[in-house]
């Protein structure tokens, strides 16, 4: 294996295993933003999650597109599987990161005032978000870290 695949396989483990771990805890902080809705909400809490509301988890599919899926499509160019995942995965990211600009324009309302204007719905919202963030990353646990390793990337 070349300094480059080397290079390239850290950024992979890493973004797939650290921002992954990263990610999961930003969604276990949603949950107890939700789970105390409508009167014990900890502001604190809510500031402490909006970095990676704001630009951290957008970074991270970001880094995720150009480097992985990159590297995948550039090594099987006529691997439809790789097509697919590629595409759904693009998809996926597009979607969450709508949600994510919902999720973080109703949190900067909740900071901004100390109370959410609807506890049901931001609960709701809240969890329809950090549900599908978690399913998302363990399909591509599963789904991409399988890929790369076929091919000596992670």
């Amino acid at each position: 294996m070349n300094t480059e695949s080397v290079d390239t396989s850290e950024r992979i483990a890493t973004m797939l295993g650290d921002e992954h771990g990263l990610i999961d805890e930003t969604c276990r902080r949603l949950e107890e933003i939700a789970d105390s809705l409508p009167h014990d909400v900890d502001l604190e809490l809510v500031a402490s999650v909006l970095p990676a509301i704001r630009g951290g988890i957008t970074a991270h599919c970001r880094a995720e597109e150009n480097d992985l899926l990159a590297t995948l499509l550039r090594r099987m160019p006529d691997d439809l599987e790789v097509k697919w995942t590629a595409a759904l995965i693009r998809q996926e990211h597009a979607e969450l990161e709508a949600s994510g600009l919902e999720v973080q324009e109703a949190l900067e309302d909740l900071a901004a005032t100390g109370h959410a204007r609807d506890p049901g719905a931001l609960g709701y919202m809240l969890r329809h978000y950090f549900v599908g963030l978690r399913r998302h990353m363990a399909w591509e646990d599963r789904t991409l870290l399988r890929m790369a390793s076929a091919l000596d990337l992670a």
